[in-house]
């Protein structure tokens, strides 16, 4: 038990070491503000890891023989097989850290690039820049500006820190399974991959965003709270808090009505003197270590005059955009998003069949998998309540229809369906027939749109002979991994048209939808000379010049371009009408990859 608190301790003092370390170091910062006090700190930081380092490294040495190393590794997968899962997911997530953070992955983007250089170790350049727009993200804008002090726009380390993270929820949503159905560990490791392989959160990790970080820590959290890791559970569950406001009101939520639960089991189970698990000495370090979360949030607030969000609202408006009211077509989308997109629908319906059944059949149901007298049965019980309070609150808040934003909703829903599989089908064969149909189709629509519901719920939009959910323009299109294509197909064009600095490209739009020259000064995509691909790095680099097709009139029209057809944005029909006022078409090309591709016309002015 010492050991684990000393490997809790010594990552929580690495993450502060290496984030002072590499600030001061890292020539893209400035030092203005650098004062005596941040140095001290710095060392005191450095310090501490350090005596912490050894103290692992002797207990590592006393433990185990390093000739043991190989035959240790091959009991940990013997015994967890989910670690092969892992490890599937890794490599598949390797090949994906090419991707250039597009749409609000740009923005936010080019939010950590600014923290990164306006931060002069000042408190007030720390809360200005760390928390993006608006929102109180700092605990997750620490994390990943750690790659960006090394190499300043790299967003393969940036994609590299994501895929870190997303092993992180996967093996704490192992560990919390293991902690509820230990027995079941084909099943366990089934589910696991499930969460892994959701299209949702596959897709939502490949981009930028402080939602992610949401499903994350809170996972991460719940882990450390049942196996009652409560220093790193503090830890997790501030960095949850400090990611965007919903993961405030999950945890508070949680925490209250998870507390509420627990000392009404102690009551009414020890008043009858009924086996089960009691609240031992440990009660009260358990209750602070819970509130010390909110305590930080409350400081925050008191700094920042009780702002919980700067763009948005929490009142009651009933239409007017970020703030609370109904809106009929959000709220079936919303619904959509979280009940049915992605296969979703197969674990709806048998969370379904399980309400109808404690209806009809109550003596058979309830909480029967799990010991109404325990922890695991509190626990469950704010599950349930924390999602349905999640759920209304994504129901009721009107802004856009982004899928990331339910991105929390992949954790509850996993979870329910499970606990509804285990009572209504008692065969554990027929159990692990279902979540292995489920998964194989879930992994096949983590890369292509195949879910036959969603597309009739949402619609579908094609690019080439492929379709895709017509969700959204945008981050819509982030509910699986397919939207990738986009920028294979941009880097095909490129090398299509041998793309110079003289090319002329006219698109949709120039700006934020198709993020071909970028979403501002901190994150425009230049072409490598070498290679003809995007990149967000300027050395051997250059921006061909682009035009809004809207833009296009007499006077500022240029003799040649390449006009690119961007489906999820534009309409075609409308488009070349326009430019045929102006032009005439010298050729057509099509880029194509694996069935996806652009159309695209080649222009010349008609009176040349």
């Amino acid at each position: 038990m010492q050991y684990v608190l000393i490997s809790d301790l010594w990552l929580i003092t690495l993450v502060g070491a290496l984030f002072f370390d590499l600030a001061l170091y890292s020539p893209f910062t400035s030092r203005q503000d650098l004062s005596l006090l941040v140095i001290i700190l710095t060392f005191l930081l450095n310090a501490v890891c350090m005596v912490l380092t050894l103290k692992i490294a002797n207990e590592f040495r006393k433990n185990c023989n390093p000739r043991e190393i190989i035959s240790i590794i091959i009991r940990l997968i013997k015994n967890h097989p989910v670690l092969i899962i892992i490890a599937i997911y890794a490599v598949i997530k390797l090949c994906f850290l090419y991707c250039i953070l597009r749409w609000d992955g740009a923005f936010y983007f080019s939010q950590l690039l600014k923290c990164v250089q306006y931060f002069d170790f000042s408190w007030s350049s720390f809360i200005n820049n760390f928390n993006w727009f608006g929102h109180p993200s700092m605990g997750y804008a620490i994390l990943m500006s750690l790659g960006q002090f090394i190499d300043w726009g790299n967003h393969y380390i940036l994609n590299l820190e994501n895929l870190i993270l997303a092993l992180l929820a996967i093996g704490s949503f192992y560990k919390i399974l293991i902690f509820f159905y230990k027995d079941n560990r084909i099943e366990n490791t089934i589910l696991t991959a499930l969460f892994a392989f959701n299209p949702l959160f596959f897709g939502v990790s490949l981009t930028f965003s402080i939602d992610f970080p949401l499903l994350v820590f809170w996972t991460a959290s719940i882990y450390a709270l049942l196996y009652k890791r409560m220093t790193l559970f503090v830890f997790l569950a501030t960095i949850l808090v400090f990611s965007k406001e919903p993961g405030v009101l999950l945890y508070l939520l949680f925490v209250l009505v998870y507390l509420f639960f627990k000392y009404i089991n102690q009551l009414v189970y020890n008043n009858n003197n009924a086996p089960g698990e009691r609240i031992g000495d440990n009660s009260i370090k358990q209750f602070i270590c819970l509130f010390l979360p909110v305590m930080f949030f409350s400081i925050y607030l008191f700094f920042t005059g009780g702002l919980l969000w700067g763009d948005g609202s929490v009142q009651w408006s009933g239409s007017e955009f970020n703030s609370f009211g109904f809106d009929y077509w959000l709220m079936k989308e919303r619904f959509g998003q979280m009940f049915i997109l992605n296969f979703s629908w197969i674990q709806t319906l048998l969370v379904v069949l399980y309400i109808i059944k404690s209806f009809l059949w109550p003596a058979g149901v309830g909480l029967s998998v799990i010991n109404p007298n325990s922890e695991r049965n509190a626990m469950l019980k704010a599950f349930v309540i924390t999602y349905l309070s999640f759920v209304i609150f994504n129901l009721l808040y009107i802004t856009h229809t982004n899928p990331r934003y339910v991105l929390p909703s992949v954790f509850f829903l996993l979870i329910f369906s499970y606990h509804a599989l285990l009572s209504i089908f008692q065969s554990k064969k027929i159990r692990i027939v279902i979540l292995s149909v489920l998964l194989i189709l879930s992994f096949l629509q983590t890369f292509k749109t195949i879910d036959p519901l969603s597309k009739a719920f949402f619609g579908t939009t094609t690019i080439g002979k492929q379709q895709l959910l017509n969700i959204g323009p945008g981050d819509g299109l982030t509910y699986n991994a397919e939207y990738l294509v986009i920028d294979k197909l941009l880097d095909k064009f490129n090398l299509a048209i041998n793309i110079t600095e003289d090319t002329k490209i006219i698109l949709s739009e120039v700006d934020w939808f198709t993020h071909f020259n970028g979403a501002g000064p901190y994150t425009s995509v230049y072409i490598d000379r070498t290679t003809l691909k995007r990149t967000l790095k300027k050395d051997n680099a250059f921006q061909p010049e682009t035009f809004c097709v809207w833009d296009i009139n007499e006077s500022n029209k240029p003799a040649n371009a390449y006009y690119i057809y961007m489906f999820w944005v534009g309409d075609k029909e409308l488009e070349l009408n326009h430019l045929l006022r102006y032009y005439r078409i010298m050729e057509t090309k099509i880029v194509e990859y694996h069935g996806y591709y652009f159309e695209i016309y080649g222009l010349k002015d008609e009176n040349k």
